[in-house]
């Protein structure tokens, strides 16, 4: 069996999506929420998946971890080591679900149980997968939250979410993640509505875990967050990968206008006082309308008339990338 480029016998991918597309029902029609995504993620890795709200970052994540509602139709495939988790019964996928994966969701006071103290919510993680005693895990839950640098974290334990910042839920939020040591944990926008301060402890914390040897697939609409801790982004507009590769070659050389929107947007620290970032004009597509064609045409600087009657393909480039667009020559071709 011929090994993929990149991909030794000896270090197979820890993930591998392959056309994963998710769909959902709704009385206005079927919307394509995340349509033909594929990606290989191996251990002590992190990707980044950026773009717009509604691009299907997320729902990619739900996808991944079986966490759809009953409404969502999806194909494809989704190899954990090499086991499928479409379609794994769902007994046996929740075995895998807070032990081999993990996910941090965006919203601590959804994720978190209101009626829970926050030792019960980390102490049943390891009593149920791991099989260790009430005073066990009570002892391994006080050593994760001193991990994720929770003050007074003995105290802690003992209170209800709401009785924490928003900061310390969520620093709850990545222990629940971290406490059964997982191979691969799937972050939500992890640093969302958070401070400076406390964002930088969280992208450490997650760096710590990269290094020790944890897979992440991190969301976020934070491109400065993605070139501080991920190794490889994968750039989404309307439920599809327009773009993908190393952070450097994507973030120096953009080859999808919409990545190279994106770029334009971040404000920078020299920006004169008054002269904003360039926007992108226009909104994102509505997905159960999509436009023929490419769905960023509408808003491209850069349309062609091929762009507006053929949707193009994603095709790697003589860069090692892959990109959705049809100025950019396929790999082979000048």
């Amino acid at each position: 069996m011929d090994v993929p480029v990149g991909q030794t016998e000896s270090n197979p991918p820890l993930l591998t999506v392959s056309r994963l597309a998710t769909r959902f029902r709704t009385p206005a029609g079927i919307v394509p929420a995340v349509d033909g995504v594929s990606f290989d993620l191996r251990a002590g890795e992190t990707l980044g998946i950026v773009g717009e709200s509604g691009s299907g970052k997320s729902q990619t994540l739900f996808s991944i971890m079986g966490l759809l509602p009953p409404s969502a139709a999806t194909e494809g495939s989704i190899l954990f080591e090499g086991r499928e988790l479409l379609g794994m019964p769902s007994r046996e996928l929740n075995r895998l679900r807070g032990d081999r994966l993990a996910m941090v969701f965006q919203d601590p006071m959804t994720a978190l149980n209101p009626y829970l103290t926050i030792e019960r919510q980390l102490s049943e993680v390891l009593q149920h997968h791991r099989g260790l005693s009430r005073r066990q895990a009570r002892a391994e839950a006080l050593a994760v939250l001193q991990q994720v640098h929770i003050p007074e974290a003995a105290r802690q334990l003992d209170r209800y979410p709401h009785q924490l910042s928003g900061g310390m839920r969520q620093r709850v939020v990545i222990a629940m993640a971290m406490i059964a040591k997982p191979d691969l944990i799937l972050a939500d926008e992890p640093t969302t509505a958070l401070d400076v301060t406390i964002q930088a402890e969280i992208l450490d914390l997650l760096a710590e875990l990269r290094d020790g040897g944890t897979a992440i697939v991190l969301v976020t609409h934070d491109l400065g967050v993605v070139a501080r801790l991920c190794d490889r982004v994968m750039v989404m507009y309307a439920g599809k990968v327009v773009e993908e590769g190393a952070i450097d070659a994507v973030f120096r050389q953009p080859r999808h206008p919409y990545t190279a929107a994106l770029l334009e947007a971040i404000p920078r620290l020299d920006d004169d006082i008054g002269d904003p970032r360039k926007a992108i004009e226009g909104q994102p597509p509505d997905l159960l309308d999509l436009p023929p064609g490419c769905a960023f045409a509408p808003r491209c600087a850069l349309v062609r008339d091929v762009c507006t009657r053929r949707s193009p393909a994603l095709l790697r480039h003589a860069a090692g990338g892959a990109v959705s667009c049809h100025l950019v020559q396929p790999e082979g071709q000048s």
